[in-house]
């Protein structure tokens, strides 16, 4: 079986969420809305089942005569993480005459010390640092999100300068990665498994629960909160799970896709999706708005073509 992997630092995430420079360092670089989602209740049947149909050649989910993307698009209305920005690596090494021991000398406690050669989190002094480091860790997938290696340690302080990071980039990368390995065999620990099912929930009707009410997010809300919330690692009232007796019950169902799955998320303009330096969201024309890479004549050429014709 495959296991779920994913944070388990709800106390620190309650200091956190309390702190306003911690809060505040998240939102300048484009993790905050992603941070604010909780921890999912684990699934591991769910997600075995769901880890089976994934098509190691083509990189697609197959389901049953379908095949389904996981897609960029997916990720950020999903997660509210930051696609625009520089590119990041965050499971990778990356070169610098700076040492991981000369790193935590300087950042963290008095008296702490590297363990298996990477840095705990726990051991960082500042805790925005340590709740932009949290959040790296997350976003990358990692089996111990306690820790972090040399290079996460730098990416997180070029985060406090601020800047903002492609994530959605980085994450599914890295999603895709496992999946693949996880489906080989080479991988046990899997670390997107609310992702993954708040995808399918998603895209994939049949697999909405039939019996829970879902309250639908507010438009500036990451996409994953509705179904989170009926599964969170710690909440109060039902919590739905996914018996055997499910999949059974799957085999004679009709699969379709919803491909409109996310009409009415609108991340626009919202002060917690910060932009690079010289990024605008839209530009004002009047009393209209065009979107962030618009042409404008080209539109102008369309309606004219349309006022001749």
């Amino acid at each position: 079986m495959i296991e779920w992997r994913e944070r388990e630092h709800e106390d620190i995430d309650r200091r956190i969420l309390n702190n306003v420079p911690s809060m505040a360092a998240l939102r300048n670089c484009g993790l905050v809305k992603f941070f604010e989602v909780p921890g999912m209740r684990a699934q591991p049947a769910l997600l075995q089942y769901l880890i089976n149909l994934w098509d190691i050649d083509l990189r697609v989910f197959r389901v049953g005569d379908l095949t389904l993307a996981l897609e960029i698009d997916d990720i950020y209305f999903l997660t509210g993480l930051s696609r625009r920005g520089a590119p990041i690596n965050l499971v990778g090494k990356r070169p610098s005459a700076v040492s991981a021991e000369a790193l935590l000398a300087e950042h963290g406690i008095p008296g702490t010390a590297l363990k298996s050669g990477k840095i705990s989190v726990s051991s960082i002094a500042d805790l925005p640092l340590q709740a932009v480091l949290y959040s790296i860790t997350r976003v990358a997938g990692s089996a111990a999100t306690h820790q972090v290696s040399k290079a996460q340690m730098l990416y997180a302080l070029e985060c406090m300068e601020p800047r903002v990071f492609n994530w959605c980039e980085a994450m599914l990368r890295n999603i895709i990665t496992q999946l693949t390995n996880c489906r080989k065999g080479q991988l046990k620990d899997f670390g997107y498994g609310s992702i993954i099912v708040s995808f399918f929930l998603e895209r994939v009707p049949v697999f909405r629960p039939q019996v829970i009410e879902v309250e639908r997010p507010t438009r500036r809300e990451p996409r994953m909160r509705q179904w989170v919330d009926i599964m969170a690692r710690h909440g109060g009232g039902p919590v739905f799970s996914y018996p055997a007796a499910f999949f059974q019950w799957l085999e004679g169902q009709i699969i379709c896709i919803d491909d409109y799955a996310y009409s009415g998320t609108d991340f626009r303009n919202d002060p917690d999706m910060v932009l690079p330096p010289g990024g605008r969201w839209d530009v004002d024309l009047g009393k209209k708005k065009c979107f962030y890479h618009f042409n404008f004549y080209e539109f102008f050429g369309i309606f004219v073509q349309m006022y001749v014709y």
